[in-house]
């Protein structure tokens, strides 16, 4: 299936370009976060429903999608500080913020961090703020999270 809505482009003061797609007109704004191996693609389908309400944003990560990976993100911090000069960028003030699995960490992180930007926080089936765990086999191949 090709995709409906253009893709655009958002360069970063750290040197990635942000790729995101946008629907609707509204004063309100509705930011979409995907998750692990997706893409703002992945949130074409709502963009008809939610579009008739929000002015609909839906970005690609660092490293998916269109968007740039120059350098690899170390942590969370830097995907939620990647989010942040995304919307400055775009010079939002205040908006919504759903956020589905990895997204989801990354929404409720940045709602953390930046709690003045955040009108609303939706999770569908999010991480916790602190990643995913790391299995780990001991020298006994016992099986440990970090």
């Amino acid at each position: 299936m090709q995709p409906k809505y253009d893709i655009k482009y958002a360069p970063l003061p750290n040197n990635e370009t942000y790729a995101y797609r946008e629907a609707g007109h509204s004063h309100d704004v509705l930011i979409l976060i995907h998750g692990n191996l997706s893409s703002s693609y992945y949130y074409e389908t709502l963009f008809p429903f939610f579009s008739k309400e929000y002015r609909v944003i839906a970005p690609d990560l660092r490293g998916y999608g269109h968007s740039t990976s120059y350098t690899p993100p170390d942590s969370i911090d830097d995907l939620v500080q990647d989010i942040k000069l995304f919307i400055d960028h775009l010079k939002i003030e205040k908006f919504a913020l759903l956020g589905w699995s990895l997204g989801g960490g990354l929404a409720m992180k940045f709602a953390a961090n930046y709690p003045s930007h955040v009108t609303k926080l939706i999770l569908f089936h999010s991480i916790g703020i602190k990643g995913f765990p790391k299995f780990l086999e001991d020298e006994n191949e016992e099986t440990t999270t970090t």
